[in-house]
């Protein structure tokens, strides 16, 4: 019985030099130093460590949290497929876009894209624009925040 204890833990330090030897060369360390382990999850880990004539690793940064697609990306994907803007997108239903913000403000903007019918756009690609070709859906598909979005970037466009 003792016999097979000593062997157990003959295998258990064994393991455990093992173990720091490979966290040791993941450092770069000959010997691992307490600045080269951390703690995480019950286990030591590789951990940033300065090393002697090696330079001192750099944090890797913490991701942005995902906000959603850009205004550009969300003209792109809603309102790019009918209306042009020149280097963006080539509708070629609803009235070209360009410069829009030069032709109207904020306010007609935004009610364009919630009640499309209550000014009819004169110039279409194809000739004048019919009543009802717009969808006026968008107040229900899209968020406040992407209808403000969509409309700061219509009316920057200039």
């Amino acid at each position: 019985m003792l016999l097979r204890l000593a062997r157990r833990r003959a295998a258990l330090v064994a393991a455990s030099f093992v173990a720091l030897a490979v966290l040791a060369a993941a450092c770069g360390a000959e010997t691992p130093t307490p600045e080269c382990l951390e703690a995480q999850d019950g286990s030591l880990v590789p951990a940033g460590c300065a090393v002697e004539g090696q330079p001192t690793p750099t944090p890797t940064p913490t991701p942005a949290p995902d906000t959603g697609p850009t205004a550009q990306q969300l003209f792109a994907g809603t309102c790019g497929t009918c209306h042009a803007i020149d280097g963006l997108s080539t509708g070629a239903v609803g009235p070209d876009l360009t410069q829009i913000g030069a032709r109207a403000d904020a306010a007609y903007i935004k009610e364009s894209i919630l009640d499309p019918n209550a000014v009819i756009a004169g110039a279409c690609p194809s000739g004048a624009c019919p009543a009802g070709v717009m969808p006026s859906s968008f107040g229900a598909l899209l968020s406040a925040a992407e209808i403000d979005a969509l409309v700061d970037f219509l009316a920057a466009q200039r």
